[in-house]
């Protein structure tokens, strides 16, 4: 991430137990804040390289086992990927993204 990114801020990691596909390992977790005048579009770009350069398998099983998962959560104090926490309501998330800094308000707009 820092050989894309300038600006980079990581939270603590933390576990979650796997959703969807219930046999596999607890997933490890972390918030990562990015500064960057790329457009969304790039950065989205950038993750799907990063997954790539730590060698993610796609597989058919959507909540399958993965080396790396990388989601774009909020862009520019708004909203962007509502089926990450939706679907998974990751716990800790929330705290998670409050106590980097994110609005309170879009934080109550990514959970519902």
């Amino acid at each position: 991430m820092k050989n894309f990114f300038k600006k980079i801020k990581f939270s603590a990691n933390f576990k979650t137990n796997p959703a969807g596909f219930k046999k596999q390992p607890d997933f490890l977790n972390a918030v990562c804040r990015v500064g960057s005048s790329k457009s969304i579009r790039r950065v989205k770009s950038i993750l799907k390289k990063i997954e790539g350069l730590l060698e993610r398998k796609r597989i058919k099983v959507k909540s399958g086992p993965r080396t790396i998962d990388l989601d774009l959560i909020i862009w520019n104090k708004k909203a962007v990927n509502k089926s990450v926490t939706a679907k998974y309501n990751l716990p800790g998330l929330r705290q998670v993204l409050i106590k980097d800094g994110a609005p309170k308000t879009v934080v109550k707009k990514v959970f519902g």
